[in-house]
């Protein structure tokens, strides 16, 4: 009796929310084709030519309605499976790159050193004013951000990061060595460097915050209690409290701005390129280009400087994690801090004065 099939390899290389926008994109150049008053299973039949022409026709027909350039691409990527013509619809890629340049220049915009040095300092500030849940979420974001900035991680990958994916310098696996390595699983990149991938971790304050923040984790507990909208609603608190919410910055931001740091202080393309897990010199070459040309064309806010100045002069106070370990019974609603952290009462919070009441206008 014959075995029963596993599955199409085809279709395993591929996560299941790719899977269905292949499917999702062929229906769409299903229903093209229908408009056309041409049958699927005629067209399937045709010659290569008339594949490529009718794929381009599918593509212009996209552009000129102004739908997504990505919804195209995935649409012919599904085409080009279901009949096995890669390589073969020279055509129809040269449109699609004609779109592409057609687009408008969006790059990730990127935020110099002592942006982040006060991205993750005010994080740092706002959880010292604060209690129970929000105080650990705030404290969990100086580790993300710390994170994603010194290891060039991608948003994704740190909210799939879990304590197993951790070793620190003094753990049994990586003995007194000065870098600690976190695993990433299933990266977007996967297909090139494969399913799992490390990243080193040289920084000695980060090392430090995810040496204290993964202490008393279990396992499979992830590094950040929440999910994407979690994050990035904190992410977006700070920005509001350090007055940079006008300045476009995103959690992309991160990856951009550790690597054009990286690049201005070693100049080496080659372990930048090893460091953040890029496929090719050529996409990282344009990476750098776009990010440090959008790194110099904003201007920062007067008020937002004076903030930024007075965290970067107060650094040193929040370079070392608190005494106190942090109660990781809050990711389960329950507990709370035994105490507040007390070694960075220097570093006020952007507002606040010396005593920690909030600033009001000044009397007359």
């Amino acid at each position: 009796m014959p075995r029963a099939s596993r599955g199409d390899l085809r279709v395993l290389a591929h996560t299941h929310g790719y899977e269905l926008q292949l499917r999702r994109g062929l229906a769409n150049f299903k229903t093209f084709l229908y408009s056309r008053d041409v049958a699927w299973n005629v067209f399937r039949t045709r010659s290569i030519r008339y594949v490529d022409n009718m794929c381009r026709n599918y593509v212009q027909a996209q552009f000129d309605s102004f739908l997504s350039r990505h919804a195209a691409v995935v649409a012919i990527l599904a085409v080009q499976r279901k009949l096995r013509v890669r390589g073969q619809l020279q055509d129809t890629w040269a449109a699609l790159k004609s779109w592409h340049l057609q687009e408008p220049v969006r790059p990730r915009r990127p935020f110099s050193f002592p942006i982040f040095q006060g991205l993750w300092m005010g994080a740092l500030c706002m959880a010292g004013l604060t209690a129970s849940w929000q105080q650990y979420q705030l404290f969990a974001c100086v580790v993300i951000f710390k994170l994603a900035f010194h290891g060039l991680f991608r948003p994704g990958e740190l909210l799939h990061l879990t304590a197993e994916d951790i070793a620190v310098p003094d753990s049994i696996v990586l003995g007194q060595q000065e870098s600690a390595v976190v695993i990433v699983r299933n990266p977007k990149n996967r297909r090139f460097l494969g399913r799992q991938q490390f990243v080193l971790i040289e920084d000695a304050s980060t090392i430090a915050w995810l040496s204290w923040w993964v202490r008393g984790l279990k396992r499979d507990d992830k590094i950040f209690p929440g999910g994407r909208y979690t994050l990035l609603k904190q992410f977006n608190s700070v920005l509001a409290t350090l007055d940079l919410a006008e300045m476009g910055f995103t959690l992309a931001s991160f990856r951009t701005s550790g690597a054009t740091f990286y690049f201005r202080s070693h100049g080496n393309l080659g372990k930048l390129q090893y460091h953040g897990r890029w496929s090719s010199v050529n996409s990282l070459q344009h990476y750098l280009q776009e990010a440090m040309s959008a790194l110099l064309s904003f201007q920062i806010p007067e008020r937002a400087k004076t903030t930024l100045l007075a965290l970067n002069d107060s650094i040193t106070t929040g370079l070392h994690p608190p005494a106190t370990l942090p109660n990781h019974q809050l990711r389960h609603g329950r507990g709370d801090f035994a105490s507040r952290p007390t070694h960075f009462d220097g570093a006020r919070a952007p507002g606040q004065t010396r005593q920690g009441r909030r600033r009001g206008p000044a009397r007359r």
